[in-house]
Protein backbone atom coordinates (compact mmCIF):
# COMPACT_ATOMS: atom_id res chain seq x y z
CA UNK A 1 0.00 0.00 0.00
CA UNK A 2 1.37 3.41 -0.95
CA UNK A 3 1.86 5.69 2.06
CA UNK A 4 1.49 9.44 2.32
CA UNK A 5 5.15 10.24 1.65
CA UNK A 6 5.34 7.89 -1.35
CA UNK A 7 2.19 9.46 -2.75
CA UNK A 8 3.63 12.95 -2.34
CA UNK A 9 6.82 11.85 -4.15
CA UNK A 10 4.83 10.48 -7.07
CA UNK A 11 2.79 13.69 -7.19
CA UNK A 12 6.02 15.68 -6.99
CA UNK A 13 7.43 14.09 -10.16
CA UNK A 14 4.21 14.79 -12.06
CA UNK A 15 4.09 18.33 -10.72
CA UNK A 16 7.73 18.87 -11.73
CA UNK A 17 6.96 17.67 -15.26
CA UNK A 18 3.87 19.89 -15.58
CA UNK A 19 5.48 22.98 -14.04
CA UNK A 20 8.58 22.65 -16.22
CA UNK A 21 6.46 22.26 -19.35
CA UNK A 22 4.74 25.55 -18.53
CA UNK A 23 7.89 27.40 -17.43
CA UNK A 24 9.92 26.29 -20.45
CA UNK A 25 7.17 27.56 -22.75
CA UNK A 26 7.38 30.92 -20.97
CA UNK A 27 11.18 30.90 -21.38
CA UNK A 28 10.82 30.31 -25.13
CA UNK A 29 8.45 33.27 -25.37
CA UNK A 30 10.89 35.43 -23.37
CA UNK A 31 13.83 34.38 -25.55
CA UNK A 32 11.93 35.37 -28.69
CA UNK A 33 10.69 38.59 -27.08
CA UNK A 34 14.17 39.75 -26.05
CA UNK A 35 16.08 37.95 -28.85
CA UNK A 36 18.20 35.75 -26.59
CA UNK A 37 19.33 33.09 -29.04
CA UNK A 38 22.17 30.63 -29.48
CA UNK A 39 23.59 31.71 -32.84
CA UNK A 40 25.15 29.08 -35.14
CA UNK A 41 28.96 29.07 -35.28
CA UNK A 42 31.81 26.81 -36.34
CA UNK A 43 31.69 24.85 -33.08
CA UNK A 44 27.89 24.59 -32.79
CA UNK A 45 25.87 21.57 -33.89
CA UNK A 46 22.80 23.63 -34.85
CA UNK A 47 22.18 25.73 -37.96
CA UNK A 48 19.23 27.92 -36.89
CA UNK A 49 19.23 30.61 -34.15
CA UNK A 50 17.55 28.90 -31.19
CA UNK A 51 16.22 30.20 -27.84
CA UNK A 52 18.67 29.48 -25.02
CA UNK A 53 16.71 30.17 -21.83
CA UNK A 54 15.24 26.69 -21.35
CA UNK A 55 17.41 26.13 -18.29
CA UNK A 56 15.96 29.19 -16.60
CA UNK A 57 12.51 27.74 -17.27
CA UNK A 58 13.02 24.28 -15.81
CA UNK A 59 15.15 25.56 -12.91
CA UNK A 60 12.31 27.91 -11.95
CA UNK A 61 9.96 24.93 -11.98
CA UNK A 62 12.45 22.99 -9.84
CA UNK A 63 12.40 25.64 -7.12
CA UNK A 64 8.59 25.86 -7.22
CA UNK A 65 8.33 22.09 -6.77
CA UNK A 66 10.73 22.15 -3.83
CA UNK A 67 8.55 24.80 -2.19
CA UNK A 68 5.59 22.42 -2.60
CA UNK A 69 7.63 19.55 -1.13
CA UNK A 70 8.66 21.69 1.84
CA UNK A 71 5.01 22.49 2.59
CA UNK A 72 3.87 18.86 2.30
CA UNK A 73 6.86 16.99 3.76
CA UNK A 74 8.55 19.53 6.06
CA UNK A 75 11.98 18.78 4.63
CA UNK A 76 14.81 19.21 7.17
CA UNK A 77 17.04 22.11 6.12
CA UNK A 78 20.33 20.23 6.30
CA UNK A 79 23.62 21.88 5.26
CA UNK A 80 23.44 19.80 2.08
CA UNK A 81 19.95 21.01 1.13
CA UNK A 82 20.79 24.64 1.91
CA UNK A 83 23.92 24.35 -0.24
CA UNK A 84 21.88 22.87 -3.11
CA UNK A 85 19.30 25.66 -2.98
CA UNK A 86 21.70 28.59 -2.55
CA UNK A 87 24.57 27.22 -4.64
CA UNK A 88 22.12 26.22 -7.35
CA UNK A 89 20.88 29.81 -7.43
CA UNK A 90 24.45 31.08 -7.88
CA UNK A 91 24.99 28.64 -10.76
CA UNK A 92 21.65 29.59 -12.31
CA UNK A 93 22.26 33.35 -12.11
CA UNK A 94 25.80 33.05 -13.48
CA UNK A 95 24.60 30.90 -16.36
CA UNK A 96 21.70 33.23 -17.12
CA UNK A 97 24.00 36.27 -17.25
CA UNK A 98 26.31 34.36 -19.58
CA UNK A 99 23.38 33.45 -21.84
CA UNK A 100 22.32 37.09 -22.06
CA UNK A 101 25.64 38.97 -22.00
CA UNK A 102 28.18 36.25 -22.98
CA UNK A 103 30.44 36.78 -19.98
CA UNK A 104 34.21 36.55 -20.06
CA UNK A 105 35.54 33.15 -18.88
CA UNK A 106 36.81 34.52 -15.57
CA UNK A 107 33.35 35.87 -14.68
CA UNK A 108 31.83 32.47 -15.45
CA UNK A 109 34.44 30.84 -13.21
CA UNK A 110 33.70 33.26 -10.36
CA UNK A 111 30.02 32.28 -10.40
CA UNK A 112 31.00 28.60 -10.45
CA UNK A 113 33.34 29.22 -7.54
CA UNK A 114 30.58 31.03 -5.64
CA UNK A 115 28.30 28.02 -6.12
CA UNK A 116 31.00 25.61 -4.95
CA UNK A 117 31.93 27.85 -2.01
CA UNK A 118 28.33 27.67 -0.79
CA UNK A 119 28.94 24.05 0.17
CA UNK A 120 31.97 25.10 2.21
CA UNK A 121 30.12 27.95 3.93
CA UNK A 122 27.25 25.67 4.96
CA UNK A 123 29.70 23.11 6.36
CA UNK A 124 29.12 20.46 3.70
CA UNK A 125 32.66 19.30 2.86
CA UNK A 126 32.75 15.49 2.66
CA UNK A 127 35.56 13.15 1.69
CA UNK A 128 35.22 9.65 0.23
CA UNK A 129 35.23 7.17 3.12
CA UNK A 130 38.50 5.47 2.15
CA UNK A 131 40.29 8.79 1.63
CA UNK A 132 39.06 10.16 4.95
CA UNK A 133 40.14 7.07 6.88
CA UNK A 134 43.57 7.15 5.25
CA UNK A 135 44.06 10.89 5.71
CA UNK A 136 43.16 10.85 9.40
CA UNK A 137 45.95 8.37 10.09
CA UNK A 138 48.69 10.65 8.70
CA UNK A 139 47.29 14.20 8.82
CA UNK A 140 46.19 16.53 11.57
CA UNK A 141 42.45 17.31 11.87
CA UNK A 142 42.98 20.79 10.40
CA UNK A 143 44.75 19.40 7.33
CA UNK A 144 41.98 16.83 6.89
CA UNK A 145 39.42 19.66 6.87
CA UNK A 146 41.49 21.59 4.32
CA UNK A 147 41.74 18.46 2.16
CA UNK A 148 37.95 18.05 2.38
CA UNK A 149 37.40 21.65 1.27
CA UNK A 150 39.78 21.27 -1.67
CA UNK A 151 38.15 17.99 -2.71
CA UNK A 152 34.59 19.35 -2.45
CA UNK A 153 35.26 22.54 -4.42
CA UNK A 154 37.35 20.74 -7.06
CA UNK A 155 34.76 18.02 -7.59
CA UNK A 156 31.91 20.51 -7.96
CA UNK A 157 33.89 22.57 -10.48
CA UNK A 158 34.83 19.43 -12.42
CA UNK A 159 31.25 18.18 -12.75
CA UNK A 160 29.83 21.64 -13.53
CA UNK A 161 32.33 22.20 -16.33
CA UNK A 162 32.06 18.65 -17.67
CA UNK A 163 28.29 18.94 -17.88
CA UNK A 164 28.58 22.36 -19.52
CA UNK A 165 31.11 21.11 -22.09
CA UNK A 166 28.90 18.14 -23.01
CA UNK A 167 25.80 20.25 -23.57
CA UNK A 168 26.44 20.52 -27.29
CA UNK A 169 23.87 18.26 -28.93
CA UNK A 170 20.08 18.11 -28.89
CA UNK A 171 18.74 16.10 -25.96
CA UNK A 172 22.11 14.97 -24.68
CA UNK A 173 22.57 16.94 -21.45
CA UNK A 174 18.91 16.74 -20.41
CA UNK A 175 18.56 12.99 -20.97
CA UNK A 176 21.86 12.26 -19.24
CA UNK A 177 20.98 14.47 -16.27
CA UNK A 178 17.59 12.79 -15.88
CA UNK A 179 19.14 9.30 -15.96
CA UNK A 180 21.81 10.23 -13.40
CA UNK A 181 19.14 11.70 -11.13
CA UNK A 182 17.09 8.51 -11.29
CA UNK A 183 20.15 6.29 -10.85
CA UNK A 184 20.98 7.93 -7.52
CA UNK A 185 17.38 8.48 -6.39
CA UNK A 186 16.12 4.92 -6.89
CA UNK A 187 18.29 3.25 -4.20
CA UNK A 188 17.66 6.16 -1.81
CA UNK A 189 13.88 5.76 -2.14
CA UNK A 190 14.07 1.95 -1.95
CA UNK A 191 16.54 1.53 0.92
CA UNK A 192 17.25 4.83 2.72
CA UNK A 193 13.74 6.18 3.19
CA UNK A 194 12.68 8.27 5.09
CA UNK A 195 16.17 9.35 6.17
CA UNK A 196 17.13 10.47 2.66
CA UNK A 197 13.86 12.27 1.92
CA UNK A 198 15.62 15.58 1.12
CA UNK A 199 17.98 14.00 -1.38
CA UNK A 200 15.17 11.95 -2.93
CA UNK A 201 12.97 15.02 -3.40
CA UNK A 202 15.76 17.03 -5.05
CA UNK A 203 16.70 14.25 -7.47
CA UNK A 204 13.14 13.29 -8.39
CA UNK A 205 12.23 16.93 -8.96
CA UNK A 206 15.30 17.35 -11.17
CA UNK A 207 14.44 14.23 -13.17
CA UNK A 208 10.87 15.47 -13.64
CA UNK A 209 11.83 18.90 -14.95
CA UNK A 210 14.51 17.47 -17.26
CA UNK A 211 12.12 14.94 -18.81
CA UNK A 212 9.71 17.80 -19.47
CA UNK A 213 12.49 19.88 -21.02
CA UNK A 214 13.33 17.00 -23.36
CA UNK A 215 10.06 17.61 -25.22
CA UNK A 216 11.55 20.93 -26.35
CA UNK A 217 15.10 19.73 -26.97
CA UNK A 218 15.07 16.40 -28.80
CA UNK A 219 16.62 16.15 -32.29
CA UNK A 220 13.10 15.65 -33.68
CA UNK A 221 11.74 18.82 -32.05
CA UNK A 222 11.08 21.53 -34.63
CA UNK A 223 10.95 25.30 -34.43
CA UNK A 224 9.32 27.28 -32.87
CA UNK A 225 8.96 24.78 -29.97
CA UNK A 226 12.68 24.07 -29.79
CA UNK A 227 14.94 25.56 -27.12
CA UNK A 228 18.34 24.97 -25.54
CA UNK A 229 18.97 24.86 -21.80
CA UNK A 230 21.83 27.34 -22.16
CA UNK A 231 24.45 27.94 -19.52
CA UNK A 232 21.71 28.71 -17.01
CA UNK A 233 20.58 25.10 -17.30
CA UNK A 234 23.90 23.33 -17.70
CA UNK A 235 25.55 25.16 -14.80
CA UNK A 236 22.54 24.57 -12.55
CA UNK A 237 22.12 20.86 -13.35
CA UNK A 238 25.87 20.22 -13.17
CA UNK A 239 25.97 21.74 -9.69
CA UNK A 240 23.00 19.75 -8.39
CA UNK A 241 24.38 16.47 -9.77
CA UNK A 242 27.77 17.17 -8.19
CA UNK A 243 26.10 17.82 -4.84
CA UNK A 244 24.05 14.63 -5.16
CA UNK A 245 27.20 12.60 -5.78
CA UNK A 246 29.02 14.27 -2.88
CA UNK A 247 26.21 13.42 -0.49
CA UNK A 248 27.04 9.74 -0.95
CA UNK A 249 30.45 10.57 0.59
CA UNK A 250 28.96 12.23 3.65
CA UNK A 251 26.50 9.44 4.45
CA UNK A 252 28.59 6.34 5.11
CA UNK A 253 25.43 4.27 5.49
CA UNK A 254 24.06 5.34 2.11
CA UNK A 255 22.79 2.54 -0.10
CA UNK A 256 24.48 4.24 -3.05
CA UNK A 257 28.26 4.67 -2.57
CA UNK A 258 30.40 7.42 -4.05
CA UNK A 259 32.05 4.98 -6.48
CA UNK A 260 28.62 4.16 -7.93
CA UNK A 261 27.91 7.88 -8.33
CA UNK A 262 31.19 8.26 -10.23
CA UNK A 263 30.23 5.33 -12.46
CA UNK A 264 26.91 6.88 -13.44
CA UNK A 265 28.61 10.24 -14.06
CA UNK A 266 31.52 8.62 -15.89
CA UNK A 267 30.27 9.02 -19.51
CA UNK A 268 30.57 12.80 -19.33
CA UNK A 269 33.69 12.76 -17.14
CA UNK A 270 35.43 10.26 -19.45
CA UNK A 271 34.67 12.24 -22.60
CA UNK A 272 35.87 15.52 -21.10
CA UNK A 273 39.04 14.15 -19.49
CA UNK A 274 39.94 12.01 -22.52
CA UNK A 275 39.47 14.98 -24.85
CA UNK A 276 41.46 17.26 -22.55
CA UNK A 277 44.40 14.83 -22.34
CA UNK A 278 44.28 14.14 -26.09
CA UNK A 279 44.37 17.85 -26.94
CA UNK A 280 47.20 18.47 -24.46
CA UNK A 281 49.29 15.68 -26.00
CA UNK A 282 48.68 17.16 -29.45
CA UNK A 283 49.92 20.55 -28.25
CA UNK A 284 46.58 22.31 -28.80
CA UNK A 285 45.48 25.43 -26.95
CA UNK A 286 43.26 24.03 -24.19
CA UNK A 287 41.45 27.36 -23.76
CA UNK A 288 40.41 27.54 -27.41
CA UNK A 289 36.92 26.40 -28.44
CA UNK A 290 36.91 23.09 -30.29
CA UNK A 291 34.70 20.36 -31.67
CA UNK A 292 36.62 17.23 -30.73
CA UNK A 293 34.57 15.63 -27.96
CA UNK A 294 33.79 12.02 -28.75
CA UNK A 295 30.13 12.70 -29.53
CA UNK A 296 31.11 15.68 -31.72
CA UNK A 297 33.55 13.51 -33.65
CA UNK A 298 30.69 11.13 -34.46
CA UNK A 299 28.69 14.07 -35.81
CA UNK A 300 31.65 15.18 -37.92
CA UNK A 301 31.96 11.59 -39.20
CA UNK A 302 28.44 11.85 -40.59
CA UNK A 303 26.26 10.52 -37.81
CA UNK A 304 22.92 12.23 -37.25
CA UNK A 305 21.99 13.79 -33.91
CA UNK A 306 19.33 11.14 -33.33
CA UNK A 307 21.64 8.23 -34.07
CA UNK A 308 24.42 9.66 -31.87
CA UNK A 309 21.98 10.27 -29.02
CA UNK A 310 20.68 6.70 -29.31
CA UNK A 311 24.22 5.28 -29.12
CA UNK A 312 25.04 7.46 -26.13
CA UNK A 313 21.82 6.37 -24.44
CA UNK A 314 23.01 2.76 -24.71
CA UNK A 315 26.34 3.77 -23.16
CA UNK A 316 24.63 5.65 -20.33
CA UNK A 317 22.25 2.74 -19.70
CA UNK A 318 25.19 0.35 -19.33
CA UNK A 319 26.77 2.69 -16.79
CA UNK A 320 23.38 2.98 -15.05
CA UNK A 321 23.23 -0.82 -14.67
CA UNK A 322 26.87 -1.10 -13.58
CA UNK A 323 26.35 1.64 -10.98
CA UNK A 324 23.36 -0.23 -9.52
CA UNK A 325 25.43 -3.43 -9.50
CA UNK A 326 28.26 -1.69 -7.64
CA UNK A 327 25.74 -0.31 -5.13
CA UNK A 328 24.28 -3.78 -4.61
CA UNK A 329 27.71 -5.27 -3.91
CA UNK A 330 28.28 -2.37 -1.49
CA UNK A 331 25.04 -3.07 0.38
CA UNK A 332 25.73 -6.83 0.52
CA UNK A 333 29.34 -6.18 1.61
CA UNK A 334 30.61 -8.16 -1.39
CA UNK A 335 33.48 -5.71 -1.75
CA UNK A 336 35.75 -8.21 -3.52
CA UNK A 337 33.38 -8.13 -6.53
CA UNK A 338 33.35 -4.35 -6.91
CA UNK A 339 36.70 -4.12 -8.79
CA UNK A 340 35.13 -6.30 -11.50
CA UNK A 341 32.43 -3.67 -11.95
CA UNK A 342 35.01 -0.90 -12.17
CA UNK A 343 36.94 -2.92 -14.77
CA UNK A 344 33.74 -3.35 -16.78
CA UNK A 345 33.19 0.43 -16.71
CA UNK A 346 36.69 1.02 -18.10
CA UNK A 347 36.12 -1.57 -20.83
CA UNK A 348 32.80 0.06 -21.80
CA UNK A 349 34.40 3.49 -22.17
CA UNK A 350 37.46 2.12 -23.96
CA UNK A 351 35.19 0.26 -26.38
CA UNK A 352 33.14 3.40 -27.04
CA UNK A 353 36.30 5.42 -27.69
CA UNK A 354 37.68 2.81 -30.10
CA UNK A 355 34.34 2.73 -31.91
CA UNK A 356 34.49 6.50 -32.43
CA UNK A 357 38.03 6.19 -33.82
CA UNK A 358 36.84 3.42 -36.17
CA UNK A 359 33.94 5.57 -37.43
CA UNK A 360 36.29 8.51 -38.02
CA UNK A 361 38.67 6.43 -40.11
CA UNK A 362 35.77 4.89 -42.00
CA UNK A 363 34.43 8.36 -42.85
CA UNK A 364 37.86 9.54 -44.04
CA UNK A 365 38.22 6.49 -46.30
CA UNK A 366 34.80 7.09 -47.83
CA UNK A 367 35.66 10.75 -48.48
CA UNK A 368 38.85 9.74 -50.31
CA UNK A 369 36.91 7.29 -52.47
Amino acid sequence: MIGYVEGVLALLVLLAFWAATLCVRVSIWAAHRFEIFARPNARASHTIPTPRLGGLGFASAFYLVLMFAQIKLRLPLSPWLIAVLVGGAWALVGGFLDDVFELKPYWKFLFQLAAAATAVVTGFCPLPVAVEQWSRTILSPILVEILAIIFTVSFILLVMNAYNFMDGMDGQAALFGALVSLAIAMPLVAFDFPYAVGQSVVLLALAGVLFAFLMFNLPTTEQPRKTFMGDSGSQFVGFVLAMAALHTCEDRNSSFPFAAAIIVLSPFLWDVLYTLIRRALRGENLLQAHRTHLYQRLLVAGWTHGRTLALNFVLWSLCFVLAQLDARFWRNESHFLRPLVWLAVLLVHAGYTLFVLFEERKARREQRV
